[in-house]
């Protein structure tokens, strides 16, 4: 289009004529029925920008998940992940869609995507507190550091004599 910067659209629109509008601050994309595909914020520069990875597809495959096959998304998560989620039934897969997009929004791709894989390989299955409480550990980075080791003698001293009181 115009200068280095790539930009998603609909994996299932592959290989199809696409209408590109260029406008100051975005670019939409139309079909050939001149339906909106998408929009994106238009990137200015010559430094190379991508919006082409796999959180920028979240919610367009949350809408239409027959898309997932051919998706970013689908080929950036494990063997173990990719095919549970194939095994679904579209109605879920764009459920899944969802939360994926709705916590890569709060968390980042990264964690999210690590989040879902843990989520997997611990229950079997995806769902939202998993993947919510993973992914904000994981955005957050491990614990929070002290900067004194925590000594909980005194706390439990003064339970162990209030449990004595009458």
């Amino acid at each position: 289009m115009d200068g280095p910067h790539c930009h998603s659209t609909d994996p299932a629109l592959a290989g199809c004529e696409l209408t590109i509008a260029l406008r100051a601050y975005e670019i939409e994309v139309f079909d050939t029925d001149a339906a909106s595909v998408c929009t994106h914020a238009r990137s200015h520069g010559s430094a190379p920008t991508d919006s082409t990875g796999p959180a920028s597809q979240l919610a367009l495959l949350s809408v239409k998940a027959n898309a997932w096959q051919n998706s970013q998304v689908r080929a950036s998560l494990s063997d173990d992940v990719r095919a549970y989620m194939d095994s679904l039934e579209k109605a879920d897969l764009g459920a899944e869609m969802r939360l994926m997009r709705d916590e890569a929004a709060r968390s980042g791709w990264a964690a999210t995507k690590q989040a879902v894989e843990l989520a997997y390989a611990a229950t079997g299955r995806i769902d939202s507190a998993s993947v919510a409480v993973s992914a904000a550990r994981i955005a957050v980075d491990d614990a929070i550091p002290y900067d004194e080791p925590i000594d909980l003698g005194e706390h439990g001293a003064v339970f162990k004599r209030e449990a004595r009181s009458p």
